[in-house]
This record gives structure tokens, sequence and C-alpha cells, in this order.
């Protein structure tokens, strides 16, 4: 499936979902439509990203959590130090892990660059470790280690 085809089924299976979403944690319309708009710009420009992707609405949640953290970069000149940093401009409340309960793991590191993750289906916390998937298709193994969003400043 040519990757623009994918990118507009995303939208319109996943859109509204998401909004909803994002306005419980934005409070706020403008900034709401503005989330929504950079995840699907992101995926326009970067549609590798969808490369293994198996959970395409907690992929593009995920993305939007992405997006606010950027929006406290740019307006800040630096990512923040915790999640609690971008409530309750950015995001509020701050979004919790589906598996354990807790806030989402996030922490900056070395070169401009920060970490989120989840703690996965293993319900442990593997500080940010991504398990590989042993055969011949490379991937992530999801039932060990964490699920992990790393992402580097521009």
């Amino acid at each position: 499936m040519p990757r623009s085809i994918l990118i507009e089924r995303l939208y319109d299976e996943h859109a509204g979902a998401l909004y909803a979403l994002l306005r419980n944690l934005t409070r706020a319309e403008a900034d709401t439509r503005d989330l929504l708009q950079e995840v699907f710009v992101k995926l326009a420009r970067e549609p590798r990203l969808l490369d293994g992707v198996r959970e395409e609405r907690a992929f593009l949640l995920r993305l939007a959590h992405n997006a606010a953290v950027e929006r406290f970069r740019l307006a800040q000149g630096h990512y923040p130090d915790s999640l609690t940093d971008l409530a309750p401009q950015y995001l509020n409340p701050i979004p919790h892990d589906v598996i354990g309960g807790e806030p989402l793991h996030y922490h900056r590191t070395a070169g401009s660059q920060f970490i989120l993750y989840s703690i996965g289906w293993n319900n442990h916390d593997d500080g940010g470790v991504v398990v590989a998937t042993t055969g011949t298709t490379p991937g992530a193994n999801l039932a060990q280690g964490d699920w992990v969003w790393r992402t580097s400043a521009r």
C-alpha cells in the first residue's frame, strides 16, 4: 500500500479518537488542532516512522506526546526536565502508561535528546531498553523490554 494511502487511512480511522484524547489532554481547541496536524504532517514527512507499527492509535498518541514535548522545547529553548513541566500549558493531565497506570517514563539524555517509554507487556521498568526480536525479521519484541520512543532535537 502506498504511504500516502496509508496515512490517509490512518487519518480516516483514528483522527476522531485522537482528537478526543488530545482535547482532553490540552483543554484548548487550538492546541488540540495544532497537535493533531503536527502528528499527520510528521508522518507525511517521515513515512518510515510507520515501519513495523502494530498498534496504530497508541503510536499516533505517542507522536502527539512527542509533539507537545517539542512545543515546550521551542518555547523554552530546552526539553523539559520531566513530563510534569508540560502541565498545564502543553499537556494536562500528564499521560499515563497504559500498562502500569503510572505516568509515562521520560528523561532527557545526552546530546539534546529525550526518551519517552512505557513499561511494556512484561510489566517491568527495564530503564528504556528495547529487546530485539530474534529471527529474520528485525524489530522490537513487544513482549519483553520497554516500548520506547526516542527523539532528538532538530
